[in-house]
């Protein structure tokens, strides 16, 4: 008997751990926000178990009103600033569950978007920063240069 074919296996044979039908994604641990079903609630939980990239949680944070005070767009097109990158870098840390982040690990992995057109340095101002023109979705989003998060220095 294959112990791999289910529909020749006993309830018996196959160990309770097997049987995957009527788990969810998050239940197990991962969750795919692309393959969710219109309508489908996405919790705090989900969310934060679904891989995401540093841009993406840079732009995150930015359209969350209650992060200002760690990062905050300056008011012109696509530029922020981490006005606290010990906090910016804790909240990734946190994220990643990565306790041993800090701003210099985490400008690093800035560095590699700079090539890609993701992200790069705006010359002349400290923890200042622009989106790229790959963003998905950010000249649509009206949060650029003072949409929602936006504040001017």
């Amino acid at each position: 008997m294959d112990l791999w074919n289910r529909d020749e296996a006993s309830a018996q044979e196959v160990p309770p751990g097997n049987r995957l039908s009527g788990l969810e994604g998050a239940e197990l641990g991962f969750y795919f926000p692309e393959l969710a079903l219109p309508g489908d609630p996405l919790t705090a939980e989900t969310s934060w178990k679904s891989p995401i990239q540093l841009w993406q949680f840079l732009l995150e944070l930015l359209r969350d009103g209650e992060r200002s005070n760690c990062i905050r767009w300056t008011g012109n097109s696509r530029e922020f600033q981490l006005c606290d990158p010990r906090e910016v870098a804790r909240l990734w840390g946190e994220r990643k569950r990565k306790p041993g982040m800090n701003y210099e690990k985490l400008s690093r992995g800035l560095r590699y978007y700079y090539r890609r057109d993701i992200v790069r340095k705006s010359g002349g101002r400290k923890y200042t920063y622009r989106f790229g023109g790959r963003v998905p979705g950010l000249a649509h989003s009206g949060c650029a240069g003072g949409g929602q998060g936006g504040a001017t220095q």
